[in-house]
């Protein structure tokens, strides 16, 4: 054999290496390619998969403060509203003609506790309407100055105990007493 031969089959040989080399070279390529594409889908799924939730838990706290403030919003018109019913209330009692005022308040008079000493305390512009439902009701209180902070009623003073019959605090006192009725009734 020729040192030609030898060089060519040396040249043979290392052809067909390179192509061997390059060849498993492709195949490691292609499959690194797609184990890497495939951890690369993966990667992006988990990512998405995250964002997705994440958005999802951002569009349900977004929900939720919706129903909040909705909630809050209708329940401050029930408010508003059933305030206006004890509102009415109160304008209804300030506006009874000069006959219905002292009806009620010699009624109001009339149940108040049996006491030697007590003071009948009228509201502002209505101590005559005041003496006349004293006289009516023949309880024997003293009618003393006006009370210019109320607008209707009277408060009852005495050595032992003090009664707040001013229209307000009657209303006041209906409201605690009714108000859970009313809500229901207007809301259900």
């Amino acid at each position: 054999m020729s040192l030609q031969n030898i060089i060519q089959k040396i040249q043979q040989e290392t052809q067909a290496e390179i192509k061997k080399i390059e060849a498993e070279t492709k195949k490691t390529t292609k499959e690194l390619e797609t184990e890497y594409q495939t951890k690369i889908e993966a990667k992006k799924k988990i990512l998405l998969d995250a964002k997705k939730q994440q958005l999802e838990k951002l569009a349900d706290q977004e929900l939720f403060q919706n129903k909040l403030k909705n909630n809050a919003q209708i329940l401050e018109k029930k408010r508003k509203t059933i305030d206006q019913v004890y509102k009415m209330a109160l304008d209804e009692l300030l506006e009874l003609n000069d006959k219905q005022y002292i009806e009620l308040i010699s009624q109001l008079i009339y149940d108040l506790p049996e006491l030697e000493n007590g003071q009948i305390q009228p509201a502002k512009n209505k101590v005559k309407l005041t003496q006349q439902a004293l006289n009516q009701s023949q309880r024997n209180f003293e009618l003393i100055e006006e009370n210019e902070k109320i607008k209707g009623g009277f408060i009852f003073v005495s050595p032992k105990i003090n009664i707040d019959n001013s229209f307000e605090q009657i209303i006041k006192r209906a409201q605690q007493e009714t108000e859970e009725k009313i809500a229901k009734t207007l809301f259900n």
